[in-house]
């Protein structure tokens, strides 16, 4: 039986989520928008190869408790998906079809019959890894034969003392690094939920700024990206993909010296931070602070309070970073589906 076009309001409603919802009224970031891109042009594939079902032909109805748990065992079985993976995926679709119910697109009922739907059981074994000093030193010093070696070493230098999410760095401004008294400096993030904290960088960290300001930022446009890549001419934000190519090279690197290195990710060296300072003996409150994790509802003194702190922390640190920061420059080491996705802003 031939299916009728799309419901229009549907695929407004898909145009309104990814376009201006998710990027205005949520304030979510580019990284985040293209996860939800993805997931529903996924969900849209598991219809086409399921049901035969195209953009061009989508029903709100197609949004139901019944065909999201085969989207969930389509993951699983035909693409061969890890649970965490899954439940990433689901739950974008579950927060899509919440949108679709608040503009009275998906009934409440039926909503409520996908929220209801269980994430994936991961029954992998765990395993927690992170970098030792070491290895930190050696991927950060992997990197000075490299044509952007300045902005390299900065980049994953504040990658592990900030102990920041990836799109906090990337989304980081010129204005964002603060000098502060004795040479040192601090760094404001504005994270999840565009969350403020400001967290102490060492001294090490400052002359390495100052550095890559002189060689990558002459003119220090506060509004500038603090890291960037340019095309034709202009200064745009570096992406998630740009920073992981970053990581590959060093990973292939350092391998060849430390065959034990893991995997290197962005989120590694977050977790590595944390383990760092727990080594330390500082409490999971502080550490829970420091990386963006606690309530911000706090009073000034509070906030003046774990920001001295915050320094203290960072002098205990001072030798580490002495180690891992040091320069040592002698080191070698169209069809109608297309023209749709467009209009939806699924492409």
């Amino acid at each position: 039986m031939t299916r009728s076009a799309a419901d229009p309001a549907l695929l407004s409603a898909i145009r309104v989520f990814l376009l201006e919802y998710l990027p205005t009224v949520r304030r979510r970031d580019d990284d985040t928008i293209t996860s939800y891109r993805y997931s529903i042009n996924l969900f849209l594939e598991f219809l086409n190869e399921s049901y035969g079902i195209h953009l061009s032909t989508v029903k709100t109805s197609d949004f139901s408790q019944k065909n999201i748990v085969s989207f969930v065992e389509w993951l699983q079985i035909t693409r061969n998906n890890s649970a965490p993976t899954i439940n990433h995926r689901l739950s974008d679709i579950k927060n899509f079809c919440k949108f679709f119910m608040k503009n009275d697109i998906l009934s409440a009922i039926e909503l409520q019959l996908i929220q209801e739907i269980e994430p994936v059981v991961d029954t992998r074994t765990p395993k927690f890894v992170w970098l030792s000093v070491e290895q930190v030193k050696l991927v950060i010093d992997s990197v000075s034969n490299t044509r952007n070696s300045t902005r390299d070493r900065f980049f994953l230098s504040l990658l592990y003392e900030s102990g920041g999410r990836i799109d906090e760095i990337l989304s980081l401004k010129v204005r964002d690094l603060v000098p502060a008294s004795h040479d040192k400096a601090s760094v404001h993030f504005f994270g999840k939920g565009n969350k403020h904290r400001i967290t102490p960088l060492s001294n090490l960290l400052w002359e390495q700024a100052q550095e890559y300001f002189k060689k990558c930022h002459q003119k220090r446009n506060g509004d500038s990206f603090l890291f960037y890549v340019l095309r034709d001419g202009e200064m745009n934000k570096m992406s998630s993909d740009n920073a992981q190519r970053i990581l590959n090279y060093c990973e292939k690197r350092v391998k060849m010296m430390d065959p034990s290195l893991p995997h290197l990710h962005p989120h590694l060296f977050r977790r590595t931070r944390a383990m760092h300072l727990y080594e330390e003996g500082i409490s999971l409150p502080m550490i829970s602070e420091w990386l963006g994790h606690a309530q911000l509802e706090t009073t000034q003194i509070y906030a003046k309070l774990s920001g001295l702190m915050k320094e203290k922390v960072l002098d205990a640190m001072q030798e580490k970073n002495n180690i891992i920061f040091q320069d040592e420059s002698n080191k070698n080491y169209v069809d109608d589906n297309d023209m749709l996705r467009h209009i939806c802003g699924l492409a």
